[in-house]
């Protein structure tokens, strides 16, 4: 069963927390976002998905990775915190729409593959 992007996004930012020695006080004050919408984010609560870009944007920024590495599933903190992998992304992006989706299916495809080998 698929989990909501809100547990993702709350774990990701946990996981870049604790690296960088954070709390949501702290990321709050780094950020400029308040306590409470901070603490939204650490609980995974069901108004994340309300969650404007911006504070997503800040708490990066604050953390000092791209926002969209906080959206991706399951990504281990290795990669979260890696610049190989923003390279790679820069590149996705330039390509053509088509190539671009035929390079993340591929990918989807591989990541199933494998996870289905360590089942």
């Amino acid at each position: 069963m698929k989990r909501p992007l809100k547990f993702d996004v709350a774990r990701n930012i946990e996981k870049l927390c604790v690296v960088r020695g954070l709390n949501s006080v702290s990321l709050s004050e780094k950020s400029g976002v308040s306590q409470t919408t901070i603490s939204r984010l650490f609980k995974e609560r069901d108004d994340l998905m309300d969650a404007r870009i911006s504070t997503l944007d800040a708490a990066a920024g604050a953390l000092k990775v791209p926002a969209w590495k906080f959206v991706y599933p399951d990504m281990p903190l290795d990669i979260i915190q890696s610049s190989a992998i923003d390279k790679f992304f820069s590149l996705l992006i330039s390509c053509p729409p088509d190539a671009r989706a035929r390079i993340i299916q591929t990918s989807l495809d591989l990541a199933r593959l494998e996870q289905s080998k360590g089942d």
